[in-house]
């Protein structure tokens, strides 16, 4: 109480205080009253005071003072009472007649002794065991009644096997839809306002590898590189001669065959190779073999080559 008929939250930790909200009378759980104040108690300690542990949170028990985790010797145990009598079992898992966790059956939840009582997705209950749904179905009530089907599929309710139709079935690069429209596309096609399918970039844009709509063009294929002025792919051989792969005008990656990768730019090989680095042949032209780590004339070495 601050003043007469009015009242005042105790401090963060304390459960009750008086006179004022600093005077703790007692704490909230995981924390013991020290003077007037609160104060943690150690590590999954659930009630203490300031040398002894009591009681631990869910999931611990209590040996010789300290909080020891459920499964540090009981497999798959949640909550429990000491290091052999599990009280609660993970998902998946159940608890016998002896108090310890055993698995569940494959793509069971959970169970009991005896049945699976729920299953995974893409699996449905069956007298307690649990089946797998049809083909593409993340969810179904039984083996030919599917709810709704994995990503890149739709559930097509007409059909009465094999439910879910891939969203290509409907347009072509869709990657999610519903019966009716497509919702996104995969790289290499644009989704169309209008009808909501899905078409190739390269057939708006020339080349274009990547786009946004049917004008904007934002990745080209490879030997190509995107003009920003009007979002148009060129040729890396148009910008640099020999040139076969560039990431713009004037920074090239990769060299065509006859000519090597000098800094950013492609320079020709000599006549005689056919592949080349700055230094020497790699290979050799037609007519012209390897000798001594050049490329000399057959006619040179062998007589009437």
């Amino acid at each position: 109480m601050t003043s007469i008929n009015t009242c005042t939250t105790c401090n963060v930790y304390c459960d009750t205080c008086y006179n004022s909200a600093s005077n703790c009378s007692s704490c909230i759980p995981g924390y013991y009253i020290s003077g007037t104040s609160c104060v943690s108690c150690s590590n999954q300690c659930l009630t203490c005071n300031s040398t002894l542990c009591y009681s631990c949170i869910p999931g611990y028990y209590l040996s010789s003072g300290s909080c020891v985790h459920c499964r540090t010797l009981l497999y798959g145990c949640s909550d429990c009472y000491n290091s052999t009598y599990c009280n609660n079992c993970d998902v998946g898992k159940y608890l016998t007649a002896s108090n310890v966790c055993l698995d569940c059956a494959s793509n069971c939840t959970a169970c009991n002794l005896t049945s699976c009582i729920s299953c995974n997705v893409g699996y449905y209950l069956s007298s307690g065991s649990c089946l797998k749904c049809m083909d593409n179905c993340s969810e179904c009530y039984s083996g030919s009644n599917c709810s709704s089907c994995t990503p890149g599929y739709y559930f097509d309710a007409s059909l009465t096997v094999n439910q879910c139709r891939n969203c290509w079935v409907l347009s072509r690069g869709c990657l999610f839809c519903n019966q009716t429209s497509c919702f996104n596309c995969q790289i290499g096609y644009y989704l169309n306002s209008g009808d909501k399918l899905c078409y190739m970039c390269k057939d708006s844009i020339t080349n274009c590898l990547q786009c946004i709509g049917n004008a904007n063009c934002i990745a080209c294929s490879q030997g190509f590189y995107l003009n920003t002025a009007n979002s148009s792919c060129l040729a890396c051989s148009l910008a640099a001669t020999g040139c076969e792969i560039c990431s713009n005008a004037t920074l090239c990656t990769s060299c065509s065959v006859g000519y090597y990768l000098a800094g950013t730019t492609c320079t020709s090989c000599p006549s005689k190779c056919l592949t080349c680095n700055s230094t020497s042949c790699l290979t050799c032209a037609f007519r012209f073999i390897m000798n001594a780590s050049d490329c000399r004339n057959c006619d040179s070495l062998i007589n009437h080559c």
